[in-house]
């Protein structure tokens, strides 16, 4: 008792460590959760013993992989996995295949291994998986189809891969007499998840179209209600078929994604934390109950064996899969060296290392000690040249245009319907769904949040097109402090926020200002939407002089109330007050009708 209890508390502890080391470092956090782990296992301190929790150990993997993949599968949007959907489809099928056997052939080449242990070992490492590409993807900003691929292949990969390590698994136990056996045990699995999966999805998005769980104070009921959908999906379909729960949970998520549910930020927000403690604790266990007598004998051999599925069998099964799409050299190429592996391919080994020693074979220490130098090597490396490797093959995201508005108003969806004119993206974010819904029936898109919280910009909003911020709400600490959790990601100069109510033009002396000076004006917010809605304003476009600067009363001739756009040199940007206009620049502003 004492010593399982020693080893869950060690766990989340040193979890909670090495994820604060890695925001700190600014390196995976992987890496740290490994080397904790192996530090304080067994074979090094002995705080933490994985074989005290018995069977604990396997059911708290498989739960918290559940979790993992349906949170996987949430944060999916629809429109993200349909835009990848072609290369992402032939990747998981054609390439995982590709993998499979790349893998076996380099460890039988490299390693001398049986080729049932070494395809056993191919099938491990199909996997790539979100917990290890997301924050990549979230510190190099890559093509928004070029990130889709990598996040949508890392998704899928997990459940299909994980299944297919089960069957190979039963194959080479001789479990399964045969190939054909072995393809129906696969596709059987996957049926099965999809099937499971897709029908607790579809209830749970009944059961909440309730109006209960759309009260604020059940939005509890939510969040517990997501994770005993991603639980019961697990379980109903691991009882049906062994490892489909994994496909269940996935498709759980994917359903939940493409449909309207109540609180979804929360929601997320919520999952995100679950999944970043199931992250947080498995590495740990499972770095801790390795045997690393296995891994201190590794060499030249097993370098090989790193090198070959980096840069020969990865780059094959990309290329191969993506044959005829309309993906470039350069995408093909930056996919080819980016295949991190992660949890799932660590959880997989973990269990098929035990279910190999029950049967008496010779290996499980060593393909199980194989995987986890496979996902330090690849987090590792990858990891260091993902940035570098972006900027050389000119993959990085350009430098976005789009503008995300903070409040839907009269006076901002004015701003935002010139902007729309001059073909500028424009995404609005509130927190009153009424409001939001207001900006969808203008047609633009709206997402319903706070953005006063830093949490929001990693989370829930999509920033992978937008390169400026304006805050309009009529609440100037709102405004600051979304400017405040923005600056990190847009950089000084792209955010913006309104005065609501200036004294005599100027920013009120307890105004604490984040951003620039947005549409300068000596009217108050409240007036300039009142005067837009009783049609007393205006847009016009004007023409500038030379050294014009943006302030407020910038022309008391054409009676200027606000400025809104300079169009300048082929650019559109939000007014900003003090910003000098470059000869022939055109201004559109509010003036009074």
């Amino acid at each position: 008792m004492q010593s399982i209890l020693t080893t869950l508390a060690a766990s989340v502890l040193l979890g909670a460590l090495g994820q604060s080391l890695a925001s700190l470092f600014r390196i995976p956090a992987i890496v740290f959760l490994l080397v904790l782990g192996v530090l304080a296992g067994p074979q090094v301190a002995g705080v933490i013993e994985p074989l005290a929790l018995g069977d604990g150990l396997h059911v708290l993997t498989a739960c918290f992989v559940a979790i993992i993949l349906f949170e996987g599968g949430l944060s999916l949007p629809p429109h993200v996995l349909i835009g990848a959907m072609t290369p992402v489809r032939r990747l998981v099928t054609a390439g995982a295949v590709v993998t499979m056997i790349g893998a076996a052939c380099a460890c039988r080449l490299f390693l001398d291994l049986p080729w049932s242990q070494s395809l056993l070992f191919g099938s491990l490492v199909i996997v790539t998986g979100p917990t290890v590409v997301t924050p990549i993807l979230k510190r190099v900003r890559l093509e928004p189809r070029l990130a889709a691929i990598l996040k949508s292949e890392g998704i899928l990969i997990d459940a299909v891969g994980a299944v297919a390590a089960v069957v190979m698994l039963e194959y080479t136990l001789a479990l399964e007499a045969s190939f054909s056996a072995t393809f129906v045990g696969l596709a059987g699995r996957l049926g099965i998840g999809l099937l499971v999966g897709g029908s607790a999805g579809a209830i749970a998005v009944l059961v909440w179209r309730l109006p209960l769980f759309h009260e604020h104070e059940n939005e509890h009921l939510v969040h517990l209600g997501a994770l005993g959908a991603a639980l019961t999906s697990f379980a109903v379909a691991e009882q049906i078929r062994s490892e489909a729960g994994i496909m269940a949970a996935m498709t759980a998520g994917l359903v939940l994604a493409a449909s309207p549910i109540p609180f979804r930020d929360k929601l997320e927000e919520f999952k995100e934390h679950l999944t970043t403690l199931g992250i947080s604790v498995l590495f740990v266990l499972l770095a801790a109950n390795i045997n690393w007598t296995s891994a201190a004998e590794f060499g030249w051999a097993e370098a090989g064996v790193m090198a070959a599925l980096m840069f020969v069998v990865r780059p094959a099964s990309v290329w191969i899969s993506t044959w005829g799409t309309e993906l470039s050299w350069r995408e093909k190429t930056y996919l080819s060296l980016l295949a991190p592996r992660g949890i799932v391919a660590a959880a997989m080994a973990s269990h098929f290392a035990i279910e190999l020693q029950h049967h008496g074979m010779e290996g499980a220490a060593v393909i199980e000690s194989l995987v986890f130098l496979t996902i330090a090597v690849t987090v590792c490396l990858q990891g260091v040249w993902a940035g570098w490797l972006a900027r050389v093959l000119d993959v990085k995201a350009k430098k976005p245009t789009g503008v995300m508005i903070v409040g839907v108003n009269t006076w901002s969806l004015v701003l935002a319907g010139e902007l729309r004119r001059r073909e500028m993206l424009v995404r609005f974010v509130d927190l009153n769904p009424v409001h939001c819904q207001r900006a969808r029936e203008e047609g633009f898109d709206a997402v319903q949040g706070d953005a006063s919280d830093d949490d929001s910009f990693e989370q829930l909003l999509d920033l992978s097109d937008v390169g400026m911020l304006v805050a309009m709400t009529s609440n100037d600490a709102v405004n600051t402090l979304a400017c405040d959790a923005a600056l990190d990601w847009l950089g000084r100069g792209n955010v913006l926020q309104v005065l609501s109510s200036p004294v005599d033009g100027e920013p009120r002396a307890k105004v604490r200002m984040s951003g620039d000076w947005a549409m300068p004006s000596s009217r108050s917010h409240h007036a300039i939407c009142s005067m837009l809605r009783r049609e007393t304003l205006q847009v016009a476009v004007l023409p500038c002089g030379d050294d014009v600067k943006i302030e407020r009363d910038m022309s008391p001739s054409a009676k200027v109330v606000a400025p809104l756009l300079v169009i300048a040199e082929g650019r559109v940007r939000v007014a900003a007050e003090g910003k000098t206009l470059p000869p022939g620049a055109e201004l559109v502003a509010l003036v009074e009708a």
